[in-house]
């Protein structure tokens, strides 16, 4: 319960080793990957990739949440069972259905989505992205309980494959004060 798996390079983690995130005793945990730089100066595309296809799951306390932290990017395609929150405070969350078999929920559709929300140097950042990526010929679905906005503006993104369908449902949408989202076109 709030452990953190930090990587600050480029890394596929394999898929067999599962993660648990939250209290193995109290529902309402949580539990962090962050992707972040090791430089002070950050340029682009340098940021870190953590990919990983294997399944992120509540410990045995009940649902758990999950924060995504640091400006890198990672990349799930596992089907993952925790049902708590899906916190993406800054950088970049691929869903990456070109990678798997399954075509609906690589999140449970327990999971609320929240955007934003992560400071930098006492002050308020968001730089938060949600990508979907589709797999080629096939209809592929995401759907969330729900979507928060925090300050500032995120981007929502879903790039189906070629031949192919993205459905992403964010629930109902709520926001704070300032808050904003960019819809992007594939």
């Amino acid at each position: 319960n709030g452990g953190t798996l930090e990587t600050l390079t480029t890394m596929v983690l394999n898929t067999n080793r599962g993660i648990t995130i939250g209290s193995p005793t109290l529902a309402g945990g949580w539990g962090a990957i962050q992707v972040a730089t090791n430089t002070l100066t950050i340029t682009f595309p340098v940021l870190p990739t953590l990919t990983y296809g294997g399944v992120i799951a509540n410990n045995s306390g009940g649902a758990s949440g999950l924060n995504k932290l640091g400006f890198g990017t990672l990349t799930l395609f596992g089907q993952n069972t925790y049902t708590g929150i899906t916190s993406n405070k800054v950088g970049t969350l691929t869903l990456d259905f070109s990678q798997t078999s399954q075509s609906a929920n690589i999140i449970n559709p327990a999971s609320k989505l929240v955007l934003g929300g992560a400071i930098s140097g006492g002050f308020g950042t968001n730089y938060a992205q949600l990508i979907m990526t589709g797999k080629s010929s096939t209809t592929d679905s995401q759907t969330f309980n729900g979507t928060h906005l925090t300050f500032g503006g995120s981007i929502i993104q879903a790039n189906s494959g070629s031949g192919g369908t993205v459905n992403l449902i964010l629930g109902a949408l709520d926001h704070d004060a300032g808050s904003a989202v960019i819809i992007q076109p594939p």
